[in-house]
């Protein structure tokens, strides 16, 4: 899923599941509460059943940090494209406890540059709060724009067990409808989420994302990719760091590039580009031209060159 156009966090659910085969089914949802929305987030690929290849979802099962962190990064498709790295990152230089190469290693990685921050001692196989969750899942919900949200206080009964640094994420969760409390008026804050709850917020929040978001991601993904003819020169910087100048061809010079992304797979890192549209409200001549980036890569990498 990762490297997808946000535009596929917003399919629409219903197409989604019309395509759901009866057999992609998990062997343990059948008549639960979240049924459907599991079912809708595996579907696009943000939640996977039993490691062992038993097709169960454990729904009752208590919502791990890594589990946590692996959800909202293929959910809001986070990216790394707001930095240029001069070396790979890696989970092990925030998190004292995550380790390097394993199956949760990139989402804490993404998330860190993405707003999505736990604490630094953190125990990845640990269980998340329901308060914090809640409070990571609107911090997503709010990275992509603005929306309108009727401020109202939404009052349960045992607000007081919580931490007040969560609070406000909480009302937000709710006023939204994300989440329900319970039928006692109770939230429970403090408690390990379920993967059947979080899966629940986390469709609910990305339906969200579909109707305030969706047809402005769509209009971006329909328009025409101007940028061809990509080379790239470097230049050393010291033994360590070259300087990556990256070139592209473009119809006039209204148009511009940028670089939106650099990922590292192995030894290559591989550097994704977009371009920047011309203003409509100018004339430009038609004439070929040449737009540039720059970037700094460490030197022990080879570099590979994609357009967007």
């Amino acid at each position: 899923m990762k490297g997808k156009r946000m535009a596929a966090i917003v399919l629409s659910l219903a197409t989604v599941m019309a395509l759901t085969p009866v057999a992609s089914a998990f062997s343990d949802i059948k008549g639960l509460k979240g049924e459907k929305h599991i079912l809708q987030l595996k579907e696009r690929g943000v939640i996977k059943g039993d490691a062992k290849g038993k097709g169960a979802y454990h729904p009752q099962d208590k919502l791990s940090y890594a589990q946590a962190a692996v959800m909202l990064d293929e959910a809001f498709e986070l990216s790394l494209a707001h930095i240029l790295f001069v070396k790979e990152p890696k989970a092990s230089d925030v998190y004292t406890k995550v380790k390097d190469n394993t199956w949760y290693s990139q989402a804490f990685v993404d998330g860190y540059h993405n707003g999505l921050i736990f604490d630094k001692d953190i125990n990845p196989n640990a269980p998340i709060s329901r308060e914090e969750f809640a409070a990571q899942l609107m911090k997503q919900v709010d990275r992509l724009g603005d929306y309108a949200l009727i401020k109202m206080y939404v009052g349960y009964t045992d607000e007081d067990k919580g931490k007040d640094e969560y609070k406000g994420e909480i009302q937000k969760l709710l006023l939204l409808k994300f989440a329900e409390l319970n039928k006692d008026g109770s939230f429970n804050p403090t408690k390990p989420i379920t993967r059947e709850d979080a899966a629940i917020w986390v469709s609910n929040a990305l339906k969200f994302v579909e109707e305030q978001f969706g047809d402005k991601e769509e209009e971006q993904g329909d328009k025409q990719v101007a940028l061809s003819e990509l080379t790239f020169k470097t230049e050393k910087i010291n033994d360590d760091v070259n300087k990556v100048t990256v070139s592209a061809t473009v119809p006039h010079p209204g148009y511009g590039m940028n670089i939106s992304e650099i990922s590292f797979e192995g030894d290559v890192a591989i550097i994704k580009l977009t371009q920047v549209d011309p203003n409509p409200d100018m004339m430009y001549p038609q004439v070929i031209s040449t737009v540039t980036a720059d970037t700094y890569i460490s030197s022990q990498y080879k570099i590979k060159l994609i357009a967007e």
